[in-house]
């Protein structure tokens, strides 16, 4: 029996249909896409954050937190549980009072939103950055009423550290929520 050629050749050719299995990015140097790696592109390549491709995603919430000071039932954890009805407050009025998170890794910072106790008093405050908690740079003295919203330049940190310098008229430091965003 004699076969045509194109017959011989799809026979030779053909080949079963292959299952994929998706396989996991590793850390190649290639940009990152949120939620590929870590947290969206956290420490990688030698301890230096990813940029992240996607949207910035919380790194506050429900981390390590400390404060210069903490009015009873008013812990440091408070400002950054994810609910809006609790919050660290200083146990005196002096000033100035501070409040830090750790965010347990590096991370290139994106935003911050600030939620004070009192939106209609005016807040003082510098929020400013450290790679290992004990020296921290590149403050941004800051002021107003409401929630405070802002951006951090291009800065890699572990930590974040809100000092709260002057209130207006006078009042304790107190943060409801604390959001740090980033990649």
């Amino acid at each position: 029996m004699s076969r045509s050629w194109r017959s011989w050749f799809e026979s030779r050719t053909r080949r079963p249909p292959q299952l994929r299995t998706p396989v996991p990015l590793r850390n190649s140097g290639c940009p990152r896409v949120a939620g590929s790696v870590g947290h969206g592109g956290s420490a990688g390549n030698g301890g230096s954050a990813g940029a992240g491709g996607g949207a910035a995603i919380e790194l506050a919430q429900g981390k390590a937190t400390s404060a210069s000071t903490e009015e009873s039932g008013h812990l440091s954890p408070s400002a950054n549980d994810g609910v809006s009805t609790t919050r660290w407050a200083a146990s005196s009025g002096a000033l100035p009072q501070w409040w830090r998170v750790d965010l347990g890794s590096m991370y290139l910072l994106q935003s911050y939103t600030l939620t004070f106790e009192h939106v209609d008093r005016e807040y003082s405050y510098a929020i400013d950055t450290s790679t290992g908690g004990t020296t921290f740079a590149n403050p941004r003295a800051n002021s107003g009423t409401g929630p405070q919203t802002g951006t951090f330049a291009a800065t890699q940190a572990r930590y974040v550290r809100v000092t709260v310098t002057a209130t207006k008229p006078a009042s304790f430091a107190s943060l409801f929520e604390v959001s740090v965003k980033g990649y």
